[in-house]
């Protein structure tokens, strides 16, 4: 029998999105999945969207909460599932077979974390294939996205997401289960994808940087400060950048 595999998204005003997601988690062709949706109380209609499919969602939550983070763990709260994935609002699983493919890993794996690659949409419609960083990379930055990544129930709830952080919470909780040695797995399998925009960390890079240096405090080296040195003189300098020009830069990186 597979595992539970818990889907989780949480909202926030954000009704132009939202659908696709929720769309794209009940096409898949998988009956072992349970489905989480975590509203800050939206405003804009984006309840009444979710409401539109309440007999296929196995949870609604529709409460004020703190950020982000605040609502992502009372979805690992409410999550009966062996396995947890986060779905952002507006990302989509690549194909409907996706959690059918994941789930014959995962029935057969001692890892606690299991992680794929993302496709990238540039807002010129170019599509990137995402594949994860060496997990030595870890140390400095999370090496895979968060919507890509598989986590163990009963791991996330011994590492909640810590609200001290505004961006960074995500990695802090990744690292902090690789510093306790818990098993990772990279599996080649292309789990979601999502459409680059310039979201919060794209407008927050200086506070991105300053919390992922928090998070390696503890394990910091000194190449680390030339690192950051180095990256955040980039940000200066992409700050003065006309917008076409750091577009082109950043589709040059992902290729």
């Amino acid at each position: 029998m597979a595992a539970l595999i818990t889907v989780i998204t949480v909202s926030y005003n954000s009704v132009c999105s939202i659908e696709d997601t929720i769309n794209s988690v009940l096409s898949q062709n998988f009956k072992d999945c349970e489905y989480i949706i975590i509203d800050g109380k939206s405003t804009d209609g984006t309840i009444d969207v979710i409401y539109k499919y309440k007999r296929q969602i196995d949870c609604i939550l529709t409460e004020k909460d703190s950020g982000i983070y605040d609502a992502m763990n009372k979805g690992i709260d409410k999550a009966r599932g062996e396995w947890i994935l986060f779905l952002n609002c507006g990302d989509v699983f690549y194909s409907s077979n996706v959690l059918k493919d994941v789930s014959n890993y995962l029935s057969n794996t001692d890892a606690s974390v299991v992680y794929g690659d993302t496709q990238v949409i540039f807002p010129n419609d170019i599509h990137v294939i995402l594949k994860p960083k060496s997990m030595n990379a870890m140390r400095r930055k999370l090496p895979f996205c968060h919507q890509a990544c598989f986590l163990r129930r009963d791991v996330a709830i011994s590492n909640l997401f810590d609200l001290n952080y505004k961006i960074c919470a995500d990695y802090n909780q990744f690292y902090s289960i690789y510093l306790a040695n818990y098993q990772f797995q990279y599996i080649p399998i292309t789990i979601s994808k999502y459409l680059l925009t310039e979201g919060f960390s794209l407008n927050n890079e200086f506070l991105l940087l300053k919390e992922e240096f928090k998070v390696n405090a503890k394990t910091r080296k000194m190449s680390d400060y030339v690192f950051y040195g180095v990256n955040y003189s980039k940000i200066l300098i992409r700050k003065n950048l006309p917008t076409k020009l750091v577009s082109f830069i950043r589709r040059l990186l992902y290729n």
